[in-house]
């Protein structure tokens, strides 16, 4: 989801698909995504087909890969990266709680 300075979302796109145990991620792809809607910021999302709520090393070193990615563009990956499984207790793990992001300055959550 896209959003503007005021956390409205603007766009949503889909932008990867995955196989049953993998997918790429290009943060190059995400910021020219981000450029399109004049973007502030973005709420990234993915599965994880094993049902796994907490986030892989993988995980978190492409949530930084990306903040870091659309830091250089003026935009944030601040709205949360969030991850849901089965086995976790409400569906969904957002990364702030386990240190993996920090909240935007002007944030509703």
């Amino acid at each position: 989801m896209f959003m503007d300075a005021q956390n409205r979302v603007i766009a949503t796109e889909e932008m990867f698909r995955v196989t049953l145990t993998r997918t790429s991620v290009y943060p190059r792809e995400v910021v020219i995504a981000a450029l399109g809607p004049n973007a502030a910021a973005m709420i990234l999302c993915h599965n994880h087909p094993s049902g796994a709520a907490l986030p892989s090393r993988a995980d978190e070193a492409l949530t930084q890969s990306l903040k870091s990615a659309l830091a250089l563009v003026g935009s944030v990956a601040g709205g949360g990266t969030y991850e849901a499984g089965k086995r976790h207790p409400h569906g969904v793990h957002p990364p702030r709680q386990q240190g993996v992001l920090e909240a935007p300055s002007k944030s509703p959550w």
